[in-house]
C-alpha cells in the first residue's frame, strides 16, 4: 500500500491514512496513529476522515463491520480507498466482505482490484547453488502450471526445461541460513465489468472461475512456482507459506 501511495503522493492530492501502528513516514501524507484505548479505532478515525474531503484514504486494516460499511460509502463518494483485510487470497476478499455485511451490489460498484501476497525468503546470491527437485515436486509444478497460458508465464520459465532449481548452500553474507532479502509472490483479481455482474449475484464460484481465466489470472501458488524456477526462491519456501492452500 505504501508503494501504491508514493504513486499517488503529489502537489495537489490530499492523502490521510490510518494506521496501527504508522510503519512507514510518508512526506506530505497526513497520518494518523489508531489509539483503542482511547477510543480513536479505525471506524471513529475513517468517519472523521470523511469530514475533511480526503482525495485518497488509506486505511490499515479492515477489521470489523462498521469500517467495512464506511470504506465502502467512502469509496461510493468518490474517495480512492487503500485497506488491507486478511484472507487466504484475492477471491476470499468478496466472502469476507459479505461477512462483514458489505452488500453486493455495493461491492460491485466501488472494487477496482484485489491483490493478494505472500512473502518469501530470496536465495543468498553467494552461495547460490543447483538442487534436486523431487519427483512429487516436480509433478506439483506441471500441474500448477499446466491450465496457464504460455503468454503469461514469466521470461525465463520456459527456457528452463528441465526444471533446474537452486538454494542457497549458507555462508557468512546470509548467517548460514542460505536466504537473503525477500520477495512477494503475488495474485491480483481485476474487477472487470463482468466480475462486477459476478459480484452482484452473490459471487458463485463457478462463475469466478470461468472469468479468472478469460482473465488470464496467475495465482499466488503459479506466480512463486515459476519464482522457483526463475532461481529467486526456493521450493521451501513457496510451501512454507502456500501450505495451507494445499
Amino acid at each position: 500500500m505504501f508503494s501504491a501511495l508514493s504513486v499517488l503522493n503529489r502537489e495537489g492530492v490530499n492523502i490521510s491514512t490510518l494506521e496501527d501502528p504508522v510503519e512507514y513516514y510518508v512526506e506530505g501524507v497526513n497520518q494518523s496513529q489508531v489509539k483503542t484505548e482511547v477510543g480513536f479505532t479505525f471506524a471513529t478515525g475513517l468517519r472523521a476522515l470523511l469530514r475533511q474531503d480526503p482525495n485518497v484514504i488509506m486505511v490499515g486494516e479492515i477489521r470489523d463491520q462498521e469500517t467495512s460499511k464506511l470504506a465502502i460509502h467512502a469509496a461510493l463518494t468518490g474517495h480512492f480507498v487503500l485497506s488491507t483485510l486478511h484472507t487466504n487470497d484475492a477471491g476470499g476478499a468478496i466472502p469476507r466482505f459479505i461477512d462483514m455485511g458489505g452488500e453486493p451490489f455495493l461491492l460491485a460498484s466501488t472494487l477496482n482490484l484485489i491483490l493478494a501476497q505472500r512473502l518469501v525468503r530470496k536465495i543468498c546470491p553467494n552461495c547460490k547453488a543447483k538442487t534436486d527437485l523431487a519427483p512429487e515436486i516436480r509433478q506439483d509444478i506441471e500441474d500448477s502450471l499446466k491450465d496457464l497460458p504460455p503468454e503469461v508465464w514469466y521470461d525465463g520459465v520456459k527456457e528452463n526445461k528441465e526444471m533446474i532449481v537452486y538454494k542457497g548452500n549458507g555462508c557468512v553474507q546470509c548467517g548460514e541460513s542460505g536466504y537473503k532479502g525477500r520477495l512477494a509472490i503475488s495474485e491480483v483479481l481485476t474487477v472487470s465489468e463482468k466480475m462486477r455482474d459476478i459480484i452482484a449475484k452473490g459471487f458463485p464460484q463457478n462463475q469466478v472461475e470461468e472469468e479468472l481465466k478469460a482473465q488470464k489470472f496467475i495465482g499466488i501458488t503459479q506466480d512463486g512456482w515459476m519464482k522457483v524456477l526463475l532461481g529467486m526462491t526456493t521450493v521451501e519456501e513457496i510451501l512454507r507459506v502456500t501450505k495451507t492452500e494445499e
